[in-house]
């Protein structure tokens, strides 16, 4: 059995509250208002808000690659939106 701490419960509780059920939420309305196929394009970001997240929140270091990944992605969903 593993011990967790009450600080460890408030992270489990909020991931499982505001990430998960919130985000579903707010992108089922953002699909409503817009549209199934304005929207698409867009879920393929992601990975590169987790990108941008871990290095504003975790200081991680941004690969080559992972910068090209997001610009290519970046350029590919405003295409696709036009």
């Amino acid at each position: 059995m593993i011990h967790m701490t009450g600080n460890a419960w408030i992270c489990v509780i909020y991931v499982s509250t505001f990430a998960s059920v919130g985000a579903y939420f707010a992108w089922n309305t953002g699909v409503k208002i817009v549209g199934a196929g304005r929207a698409a394009p867009y879920i393929n970001l992601l990975p590169v808000w987790t990108v941008i997240f871990g290095v504003l929140l975790l200081h991680e270091q941004v690969s080559l690659v992972s910068l090209v990944g997001g610009v290519v992605t970046i350029v590919g969903a405003v295409l696709a939106s036009l």
